[in-house]
Protein backbone atom coordinates (compact mmCIF):
# COMPACT_ATOMS: atom_id res chain seq x y z
CA UNK A 1 0.00 0.00 0.00
CA UNK A 2 0.98 3.44 -0.49
CA UNK A 3 1.75 5.69 2.39
CA UNK A 4 1.37 9.34 2.62
CA UNK A 5 4.96 9.31 3.79
CA UNK A 6 6.58 7.84 0.85
CA UNK A 7 4.20 10.14 -1.59
CA UNK A 8 6.11 12.82 -1.24
CA UNK A 9 9.75 11.04 -2.03
CA UNK A 10 7.73 9.67 -4.99
CA UNK A 11 6.46 13.08 -6.89
CA UNK A 12 10.20 14.12 -7.04
CA UNK A 13 9.44 17.06 -4.94
CA UNK A 14 12.57 18.26 -3.72
CA UNK A 15 12.02 18.90 0.22
CA UNK A 16 10.45 15.55 2.07
CA UNK A 17 7.65 16.43 4.41
CA UNK A 18 8.77 16.29 8.13
CA UNK A 19 7.09 13.71 10.08
CA UNK A 20 4.65 16.68 11.79
CA UNK A 21 4.03 17.46 8.16
CA UNK A 22 3.34 13.67 7.30
CA UNK A 23 1.02 13.33 10.06
CA UNK A 24 -1.61 15.83 9.46
CA UNK A 25 -2.31 14.29 5.82
CA UNK A 26 -1.99 10.92 7.14
CA UNK A 27 -5.15 8.54 7.64
CA UNK A 28 -5.50 6.41 10.85
CA UNK A 29 -4.02 3.06 9.24
CA UNK A 30 -0.75 4.97 8.23
CA UNK A 31 -0.75 6.72 12.00
CA UNK A 32 -0.46 3.42 13.10
CA UNK A 33 1.89 2.27 11.12
CA UNK A 34 3.92 5.06 12.22
CA UNK A 35 3.50 4.50 15.91
CA UNK A 36 4.28 0.58 15.79
CA UNK A 37 7.35 0.71 13.16
CA UNK A 38 8.43 4.32 12.64
CA UNK A 39 11.57 6.15 13.34
CA UNK A 40 12.07 8.46 16.75
CA UNK A 41 10.66 11.29 14.70
CA UNK A 42 7.89 9.72 13.71
CA UNK A 43 7.02 8.14 16.70
CA UNK A 44 7.22 11.83 18.59
CA UNK A 45 4.44 13.32 15.92
CA UNK A 46 2.37 10.12 16.34
CA UNK A 47 2.44 10.76 20.37
CA UNK A 48 1.15 14.60 19.85
CA UNK A 49 -1.53 13.43 17.95
CA UNK A 50 -4.70 14.33 19.86
CA UNK A 51 -6.08 10.97 18.93
CA UNK A 52 -5.23 9.56 22.57
CA UNK A 53 -6.12 5.53 20.99
CA UNK A 54 -2.22 6.17 18.44
CA UNK A 55 -0.32 6.49 22.05
CA UNK A 56 -0.99 2.99 22.98
CA UNK A 57 0.81 1.63 19.95
CA UNK A 58 3.72 4.20 20.64
CA UNK A 59 4.36 3.00 23.96
CA UNK A 60 4.50 -0.84 22.63
CA UNK A 61 6.72 0.36 20.11
CA UNK A 62 9.48 -1.97 20.81
CA UNK A 63 12.48 0.19 19.83
CA UNK A 64 11.01 2.84 22.52
CA UNK A 65 13.66 4.56 24.36
CA UNK A 66 13.87 5.75 28.02
CA UNK A 67 14.03 9.37 26.58
CA UNK A 68 10.73 9.20 25.00
CA UNK A 69 9.29 7.22 27.50
CA UNK A 70 10.07 10.26 30.01
CA UNK A 71 8.82 12.35 27.94
CA UNK A 72 5.79 10.36 27.28
CA UNK A 73 5.48 10.01 31.07
CA UNK A 74 5.62 14.26 31.19
CA UNK A 75 3.34 14.52 29.04
CA UNK A 76 -0.20 15.86 30.10
CA UNK A 77 -1.95 15.20 26.93
CA UNK A 78 -1.48 11.23 26.61
CA UNK A 79 -3.67 8.71 27.72
CA UNK A 80 -3.57 7.58 31.03
CA UNK A 81 -3.63 4.20 30.09
CA UNK A 82 -0.20 4.70 29.10
CA UNK A 83 1.05 6.16 32.05
CA UNK A 84 -0.47 3.33 33.32
CA UNK A 85 1.87 0.95 31.07
CA UNK A 86 4.64 2.83 32.34
CA UNK A 87 3.90 2.33 35.85
CA UNK A 88 3.67 -1.57 35.11
CA UNK A 89 7.46 -1.61 33.40
CA UNK A 90 9.56 -2.37 36.35
CA UNK A 91 12.75 -1.64 33.86
CA UNK A 92 11.17 1.77 33.12
CA UNK A 93 9.65 2.92 36.44
CA UNK A 94 12.21 2.08 38.73
CA UNK A 95 14.46 4.89 36.69
CA UNK A 96 13.84 8.04 39.23
CA UNK A 97 13.66 10.50 36.66
CA UNK A 98 10.48 8.68 34.86
CA UNK A 99 9.45 8.04 38.31
CA UNK A 100 9.35 12.12 39.32
CA UNK A 101 7.70 12.47 35.90
CA UNK A 102 4.94 10.01 36.49
CA UNK A 103 4.30 11.16 40.39
CA UNK A 104 4.28 14.95 38.75
CA UNK A 105 2.25 14.48 36.14
CA UNK A 106 -1.75 15.24 37.11
CA UNK A 107 -2.77 12.55 34.78
CA UNK A 108 -1.16 9.86 36.59
CA UNK A 109 -3.81 7.80 38.97
CA UNK A 110 -3.09 8.44 42.73
CA UNK A 111 -2.54 4.95 43.32
CA UNK A 112 -0.24 4.34 40.62
CA UNK A 113 1.77 7.67 41.49
CA UNK A 114 2.14 6.72 45.11
CA UNK A 115 3.14 3.23 43.82
CA UNK A 116 6.37 4.69 42.11
CA UNK A 117 6.74 7.48 44.76
CA UNK A 118 9.30 5.39 46.26
CA UNK A 119 11.79 5.05 43.26
CA UNK A 120 12.67 8.74 42.84
CA UNK A 121 15.07 10.63 44.34
CA UNK A 122 15.42 11.77 47.81
CA UNK A 123 16.01 15.57 46.79
CA UNK A 124 12.96 14.85 44.33
CA UNK A 125 10.90 13.53 46.98
CA UNK A 126 11.80 16.31 49.23
CA UNK A 127 10.04 18.67 46.88
CA UNK A 128 7.72 16.42 45.82
CA UNK A 129 6.98 16.31 49.95
CA UNK A 130 6.39 20.39 50.32
CA UNK A 131 3.65 20.15 47.65
CA UNK A 132 4.69 21.92 44.77
CA UNK A 133 2.92 21.13 41.98
CA UNK A 134 1.31 17.82 43.34
CA UNK A 135 -1.58 16.36 44.52
CA UNK A 136 -2.21 16.62 48.20
CA UNK A 137 -2.52 12.69 48.63
CA UNK A 138 0.89 12.49 46.62
CA UNK A 139 2.83 15.25 49.20
CA UNK A 140 1.74 13.40 52.01
CA UNK A 141 2.86 9.77 51.19
CA UNK A 142 5.86 11.34 50.39
CA UNK A 143 6.06 12.94 54.01
CA UNK A 144 5.57 9.20 55.03
CA UNK A 145 8.00 8.11 52.86
CA UNK A 146 11.11 10.67 53.69
CA UNK A 147 9.63 10.58 57.86
CA UNK A 148 10.88 6.53 57.84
Amino acid sequence: PRHAWTDAEDSGSSAALSPFQRIKTASMTEKIHMAKHGSKSERAAVIRDPNKTLHQYVIRNPHVQLDEVGQMARMTAVSPDVLKFISDKREWYQRPEIAAALVRNPRTPVPLAVKVLRHVSKNELRQIAKGNGVRSAIASAARKLLLR
